[in-house]
């Protein structure tokens, strides 16, 4: 005699169907979604780049500039995909009424928005991964393909640089990577101060090199002292070893834009501005908006099951899609206000980043309680 299955596991298999149902119908909608919407900054993309073309940099090199562009794309264009995708994906299982099928066989709200949360926490992952790996690289062959066609030095260039230690003060007028692959020093002023803060000495290089171990050959040097009387004396070296902490891959990466930046690169350019005594604002704003842009997604997702099961429950899919565009641009608006209001008036980056998302999750939290 087969023994039948127990109402329990029936039930936990029903519920496992409606799961991977709900899921994927989601799942596929969240990437068709962020599919469109990166095709078309793409395209937009290389149209911009139309008005550029000029010398070596034709139509096929504006091409390979904009395909390097995609990982950025892509990773700006998700949290607005989750959204999108969520009000897709549930609002068709609402057209249908599978919704109120499975409200009236026992499912609660928050459970079924569980399960279209699922990949929305996938989607996640995926932006901080991009991140981390992939947008940095990608930007940097983007920008030197582009250098390089248009005949500009596509190796990194530093612009004015400043750099302390103790009491020495280090301006680096410009520093980049040779061809031979050394990393070299332009017009360099090193200011050296006693306890007291009163200047001592100035040294000005007018080239150097990165060799080993912290050491630097600094060449042409034209020194000033300061005698404790005032009294000015100068000379000229052809060569010095200056000893100093710059780190070359800070310095590579110094004035480079916060965005083009791996979240670790942030963290690690933060810290170190922050012991030079220097302003490192714009690096922790954008390590925070890297670090908690994955929640940004979940937030989008929930609000978007908000929509659903509130007021978009019986409106059109025209009316859903308007609706879920102008939601996230006004989510992504406010996390930028928040954002540089942070750097205006000197509050805590993670603080400014977070509060968008977590009062987002709230209202969305809070508009499914209350739902019956």
């Amino acid at each position: 005699m087969v023994a039948l299955p127990s109402n329990r596991r029936l039930k936990r298999r029903a519920s496992g169907t409606l799961a991977r149902y709900v899921g994927l119908r989601v799942w596929w909608s969240m990437l068709a979604a962020t599919a469109l919407l990166t095709l078309l900054q793409v395209v937009f993309g290389y149209l911009a780049q139309i008005s550029d073309l000029r010398g070596g940099y034709g139509a096929w090199e504006a091409v390979r500039h904009t395909l390097w562009r995609i990982p950025q794309i892509l990773y700006e264009t998700l949290p607005l995909g989750a959204l999108i995708g969520t009000v897709m994906g549930l609002g068709s299982l609402a057209t249908t009424s599978e919704l109120v099928m499975m409200r009236a066989s026992g499912q609660g709200v928050l459970r079924i928005v569980g399960w279209a949360l699922r990949p929305a926490l996938i989607l996640a992952v995926l932006m901080l991964a991009l991140a981390q790996w992939a947008v940095p690289p990608a930007l940097e062959r983007s920008e030197n393909t582009k250098r390089q066609a248009l005949g500009v030095n596509a190796i990194a260039d530093v612009v004015g640089y400043w750099h302390r230690q103790g009491n020495q003060f280090a301006y680096v007028s410009r520093a980049y990577t040779d061809p031979q692959g050394r990393l070299t020093l332009e017009q360099t002023h090193i200011y050296q101060f006693d306890q007291a803060r009163r200047l001592q000495a100035v040294q000005q290089a007018k080239s150097g090199y990165y060799k080993q171990s912290g050491r630097w050959q600094l060449e042409q040097i034209h020194q000033r002292q300061l005698s404790n009387a005032g009294q000015l004396q100068q000379s000229q070296r052809p060569a010095l070893m200056w000893t100093s902490n710059i780190d070359p891959k800070l310095l590579q990466v110094s004035t480079a834009d916060p965005d083009y930046l791996a979240p670790s690169q942030l963290y690690v350019m933060g810290h170190y501005l922050r012991n030079q005594g220097q302003l490192a604002g714009q690096y922790w704003l954008a390590f925070w908006q890297k670090m908690l842009a994955p929640f940004s997604v979940i937030s989008m997702a929930l609000v978007a099951s908000a929509f659903i099961f509130g007021p978009l429950r019986s409106q059109s899919f025209g009316l859903r899609l308007v609706i879920a565009l102008l939601t996230g641009l006004l989510l992504r608006y406010v996390q930028d206000f928040f954002g540089y209001a942070s750097l205006i008036y000197r509050l805590p980056a993670w603080l400014m980043v977070a509060l968008p998302i977590v009062a987002t999750l709230v209202l969305g939290w809070y508009s499914l309680k209350r739902i019956k």
